[in-house]
């Protein structure tokens, strides 16, 4: 009987810009505590989310347990609305956000103390955020694969209304 090979987990490597990019991010970002990359994005099925309250409490708890969260706005206008709102819930619990321009500017967030920040650039520029990160939180979607290939540790948020088949899967 043949030996069982099993295939070593893929690996990412970043292009040279994207993870000096990536560094700068993390350097910037420092305060001498874990850094939590964080995206609430669900690719359009909205099934997957565990809704509002949810997340803003993840928030929460995550600033509240020493971490610095690097909060993906996300794509499209419902999502970055989305993201206002967190902060807003958070700012009413006396957690200060900083939100960063579109892009890759990294404008003001070496001078500021705030325990989330909100950003949004293009699919490269979430990989490198991704891996300056400490933790990956979110949903069932593309981070939490890109965290793996990364070898970043990763909380994949998963809800069981996403459908039976869903659940069969996992």
């Amino acid at each position: 009987r043949a030996p069982v090979v099993v295939p070593a987990c893929p690996d990412l490597v970043l292009p040279a810009a994207d993870a000096e990019w990536g560094c700068a991010l993390r350097s910037a970002l420092d305060r001498g505590c874990a850094v939590a990359a964080v995206s609430f994005g669900v690719g359009g099925n909205e099934q997957k989310r565990a809704g509002f309250a949810f997340e803003a409490q993840l928030l929460e708890w995550l600033v509240r347990r020493g971490y610095r969260v690097l909060l993906a706005r996300g794509t499209g206008a419902d999502e970055v609305e989305r993201s206002r709102r967190l902060t807003a819930a958070a700012a009413e619990r006396g957690i200060a956000a900083l939100h960063l321009p579109p892009g890759r500017a990294l404008d003001g967030l070496r001078a500021s103390a705030a325990p989330i920040v909100t950003w949004e650039a293009d699919v490269a520029a979430f990989f490198a955020a991704v891996s300056a990160a400490d933790l990956y939180v979110g949903y069932d979607s593309a981070g939490q694969h890109i965290a793996a290939a990364l070898g970043v540790p990763t909380l994949s948020v998963f809800v069981e209304c996403a459908g039976p088949k869903h659940a069969a899967r996992w």
